[in-house]
């Protein structure tokens, strides 16, 4: 039975001192922030109005917007940026926000395909693998209920978790033979029957472009559209609008043919050995392609942006033969087998559209920024929209709900102006609030920068940054994070500050980045090196973090591929780029970083930026009015005497 709106939500008292929260939480505090959040969300969700609300650390947000949601008690859909935001949300604050509001709906977390047991590949998986880990395996499959990969108590990586989960690649859809039992298919059965659906940006963004594409969905109807993270939506909303191929999924081609193999004779016609010699030609052509795709692009840094070589199709042809090859000869096993075979039809399937993304790319489409990028171990081919707001506005229209909008950084220089232009959101239908923290940043916290730096562009200004900070890094011996803005640059601090301390030194991409945040949060005596990913989602509460060493603002790259075709798109619509673009994302990206320190009300320390552009260029104001209101001084001896008090 559907639940029934209640007319009213009293948000003083349920966030007073005596209210239904203070029951929930030991030790609560009143926040009028976290209050003025409530009011506003259940107003918007009274009014049928969307809502942008920025609530700086310790405003308490999640509760802010979970509170009148429930009590709203309609069809919901809360989007986080991650899933283990997903979790977080389910498993710490949703219970505190039901039990203080009463709420008797169903709620349900639903995750993306590849998070979920398949057990059509697990079954495959299991059938050629012998050991103790595949006796834990065949254990804990036998006995979870939802699937969710995340609660697996066994040991393995990344290539464990894609053999027995499905892509939409690789998933057989109807026609696989355990379709009745689909731990994906009844997750989203859930989801359908659920009250509240929590998700993530990633897979909302990818049902937002099946709608508009397909007219297919694989979320249900909202009423209510809650999208906590806000700031990490663009994104995924990028990159599900994007067209890509990829050396990954031709790899993932390649195993699940050779898995195909290896069935039973009744299953397999008599190709099984010329398609094992076609993919053992593949996986020499991909390996060949790679090597000299990178050699033709000079070895560039990985990630980084490359516009298409003009001899790629050349470079390209061998891989693009062996793919048609295989082609081939799946389809001429198919015509062998007596009856449909849904692995076979799924290879066919996926050898023809990687033959056609490695042969039309690049095609030059209208409006979209074509690029080639490099992993650790593989390399994309991209065709990316350089501006999609239209299709945002069209594709919301399938979606006739309420929207609220929520993050700690969604405003530049006090204003939602870039954020509420790369979502096509219209300023008249659109209601915005900002709240700051409610921690005293002028007394927890003080801000830093050196004096005497040079530009940022000098090819000393690394070095010259290290050497004014390490007497701070000597009197504090660890607990510092410093955040870089090219792995370049932090690569070269680490091997510079070695020698030079006594302390441990962890860097990024040296492990998982959970292991090592694990280890920093745990030792005494760390430094952190981390580039761009390490800005932001971080969070060390207490002394073990107690400085936060930015080396540059964050600028984009004027010679990053997309950047630059998305700022000459910005220029014929008559604005400059550098305001438009370049100037928000630094300032958003500095104040995630900057984030980093102070996490509770009772944490203090230092920030260091050491660009001095901060102060020496005129939009330095508008930098500065994006980050906590702190002490600022670029005297040594005060920055010296404030770590002082915090040992």
């Amino acid at each position: 039975m559907r639940l029934v709106a209640q007319q009213k939500f009293d948000a003083h008292s349920a966030f007073s001192a005596h209210g239904e929260l203070a029951e929930q939480i030991l030790g609560y505090e009143v926040r009028d922030e976290q209050l003025e959040m409530a009011s506003a969300t259940w107003q918007a969700l009274q009014q049928n109005r969307a809502l942008v609300v920025e609530a700086g650390t310790g405003v308490g947000k999640t509760l802010g917007y979970l509170l009148p949601v429930l009590t709203f008690a309609k069809k919901t859909l809360i989007s986080t940026g991650t899933r283990h935001l997903q979790d977080q949300l389910f498993e710490k604050d949703l219970p505190i926000a039901i039990q203080a509001s009463g709420y008797a709906g169903k709620v349900h977390v639903l995750k993306g395909r590849n998070n979920y047991l398949c057990l059509h590949r697990f079954q495959d998986y299991v059938g050629h693998k012998r050991g103790a880990v595949n006796q834990q395996l065949q254990e804990w499959a036998a006995k979870t209920r939802d699937g969710d990969v995340a609660k697996m108590n066994v040991p393995g990586d990344e290539t464990l978790k894609s053999a027995i989960t499905s892509t939409e690649d690789n998933c057989l859809g109807v026609k696989c033979p355990e379709y009745d039992d689909c731990h994906v298919y009844k997750a989203r059965k859930r989801a359908y029957q659920a009250d509240v659906v929590i998700t993530n940006h990633h897979l909302f963004a990818f049902d937002l472009v099946m709608r508009e594409r397909e007219g297919s969905e694989c979320l249900p109807s909202f009423e209510a559209l809650v999208f906590d993270e806000a700031h990490r939506l663009m994104g995924a909303l990028e990159q599900a609008w994007s067209e890509q191929g990829s050396s990954a999924k031709i790899q993932a081609l390649i195993r699940d043919a050779k898995q195909f193999t290896q069935k039973k004779d009744e299953e397999v016609g008599k190709h099984r050995a010329i398609i094992g010699a076609s993919v053992n030609a593949l996986q020499a052509a991909l390996n060949e392609t790679h090597t000299q795709l990178k050699e033709l692009c000079g070895n560039p840094e990985n990630n980084e942006r490359l516009p298409p070589p003009e001899n790629f199709s050349a470079k390209t042809e061998h891989l693009k033969h062996q793919l048609r090859q295989l082609l081939e000869i799946l389809k001429a096993e198919a015509r062998e087998l007596p009856e449909e075979n849904p692995d076979l039809e799924n290879l066919l399937m996926r050898a023809e559209a990687l033959a056609r993304i490695f042969s039309d790319w690049p095609s030059g489409a209208v409006g979209c920024c074509e690029y080639l990028v490099f992993r650790k171990n593989s390399f994309e081919l991209h065709s990316t929209p350089i501006d999609f707001s239209e299709e945002l506005i069209a594709a919301r229209k399938n979606y006739p709900s309420r929207w609220v909008y929520t993050s700690a950084t969604l405003s530049v220089g006090k204003t939602f102006d870039y954020f509420m232009q790369q979502l096509g959101l219209n300023t008249e239908h659109v209601d915005t609030l900002q709240l700051d923290s409610p921690f005293d940043f002028k007394r927890q916290s003080l801000l830093y920068q050196p004096p005497n730096l040079p530009d940022p562009n000098d090819r000393e200004y690394t070095e010259l940054l290290l050497e004014s900070v390490l007497p701070l890094l000597q009197q504090l011996h660890g607990r510092t994070f410093m955040l870089f803005t090219s792995l370049r640059a932090m690569n070269f601090a680490a091997e510079w500050l070695e020698p030079r301390l006594d302390c441990v030194l962890l860097r990024q991409g040296k492990d998982q980045k959970h292991l090592l945040l694990q280890k920093f949060a745990s030792s005494e005596d760390a430094i952190l090196l981390g580039s761009i990913s390490f800005w932001e989602g971080v969070d060390v509460v207490g002394p073990a973090l107690s400085c936060v060493i930015i080396d540059k603002i964050p600028f984009e790259s004027h010679h990053d591929l997309l950047f630059k075709a998305r700022a000459q798109h910005v220029e014929v619509q008559g604005d400059h780029p550098f305001t438009r673009l370049q100037l928000p994302r630094a300032a958003l990206m500095l104040k995630q970083g900057c984030g980093r320190l102070i996490r509770s009300i009772s944490d203090r320390g230092l920030i260091v930026v050491g660009d001095p552009r901060l102060h020496t260029r005129s939009y330095g104001s508008t930098l500065l009015q994006s980050i906590p209101n702190m002490r600022i001084t670029n005297d040594f001896s005060e920055a010296s005497k404030f770590l002082e008090t915090l040992q």
